[in-house]
C-alpha cells in the first residue's frame, strides 16, 4: 500500500488497467478497503471512466457501487464528473441513486448541469431531469 492508501489492484482500477486487475486479483489475496479520502475501487475506476473495471470489481468482488467517499461521493457522481454516460447508466441500472447529495449539498443533476455539453445532458434532458438552459 502507498502513502495515499491505494493497494495496486487499486492502483490498475484508478488506472484503467484491466489486464493487471484480473491478473493480480486471480494471483494474489486481494482485499479493497478504502483510501485516505475514503474512496474504493469503483471510485477510482469510476472517477477515470472505466465501464469495464467497475463491473469487473462489482459482479466479482460485489464492491458497492453506492459507497460514500468522506465527502458523500459515490462512484455516480465520479461518472458524472467526468461525463461517462456508458458507466452512469450502468450504475444507475444497478442501484446507484441520482438523489444523493454529496457534502456540499449537490447531487449528481448539479454535477452534469455545471459541466461543458456532454451526452450525459441529452440523456438528463431527455429524462426531463435537467431544463433546456442547463
Amino acid at each position: 500500500m502507498n502513502a495515499t492508501g491505494h493497494n495496486t489492484a487499486m492502483l490498475a482500477s484508478a488506472n484503467g488497467h484491466m489486464s493487471m486487475l484480473a491478473w493480480f486479483t486471480m494471483n494474489y489475496p486481494c482485499t479493497f478497503g478504502r483510501n485516505a479520502e475514503g474512496c474504493t475501487a469503483i471510485h477510482l475506476a469510476s472517477s477515470g471512466g472505466h465501464l469495464e473495471i467497475v463491473k469487473y470489481l462489482h459482479k466479482r468482488f460485489g464492491i458497492d457501487i453506492c459507497a460514500k467517499n468522506k465527502q458523500g461521493m459515490t462512484a455516480l457522481h465520479l461518472a458524472a464528473e467526468n461525463g461517462s454516460e456508458p458507466l452512469f447508466l450502468y450504475l444507475l441500472a444497478h442501484g446507484a441513486c441520482a438523489s444523493d447529495g454529496i457534502e456540499d449539498g449537490h447531487n449528481v443533476y448539479d454535477i452534469v448541469a455545471s459541466k461543458p455539453y456532454t451526452t450525459l445532458h441529452a440523456y438528463f434532458l431527455r429524462q426531463g431531469w435537467l431544463d433546456h438552459g442547463g
